[in-house]
């Protein structure tokens, strides 16, 4: 009976030397990771965030979202793209419902990019029930040889917001964007 009790009383005592060297070196969790996509790009974005790769989308790209707010990222440019040219994209978000406004430049890719804004509303009817749903929308156009990076935030909320959650995100995201 005494072997037991003096193996437990040593097992017990390693454990206890052991954990203040645990505690003292505790791991950092970042709230970022970086991305690397397909040898297509790489950026920042939040830990927490998911990766939804593209599923009827023909460009090259990626999306990340939380579940209200998400980020994409299409390589365009290509003849056979769904817009072969920035002016043909705008030109599409004109007739798609009024086009986009310009919010000037911003960085990304590590130049100064044009960025443009759109603010809808859609009204759904589910279970005989109206709602109302508000979408925050930016863009911007980072030219590469190849053609151009269309990079898109959107965020949707049942109540207008002028500051949507994950513009941080976002902001992050052009920081760090780059082409590979």
């Amino acid at each position: 009976m005494r072997a037991p009790v003096r193996s437990c009383l040593l097992l017990l005592a390693s454990a206890l030397s052991v954990t203040p060297l645990l505690a003292a070196s505790p791991a950092k969790d970042s709230p970022w990771r970086k991305e690397t996509v397909k040898g297509l790009f790489t950026a920042t974005v939040p830990a927490g965030w998911t990766r939804r790769e593209f599923q009827y989308v023909t460009e090259p790209g990626t999306a990340f979202t939380d579940g209200l707010s998400r980020i994409s990222a299409e390589l365009h440019g290509e003849k056979t793209s769904r817009y072969p040219s920035e002016t043909e994209f705008l030109k599409q978000m004109e007739n798609l419902g009024g086009g986009l406004k310009s919010a000037g430049k911003v960085k990304a890719a590590g130049r100064e990019c044009p960025r443009f804004r759109k603010r809808r509303r859609l009204r759904h009817r589910e279970d005989g029930e109206d709602s109302t749903e508000f979408i925050y929308e930016e863009y911007v156009l980072v030219r590469v040889p190849r053609g151009f990076w269309l990079l898109k935030f959107s965020h949707a909320s049942p109540m207008y917001d002028s500051k949507p959650d994950g513009l941080e995100a976002w902001g992050r995201f052009l920081a760090t964007f780059r082409p590979l």
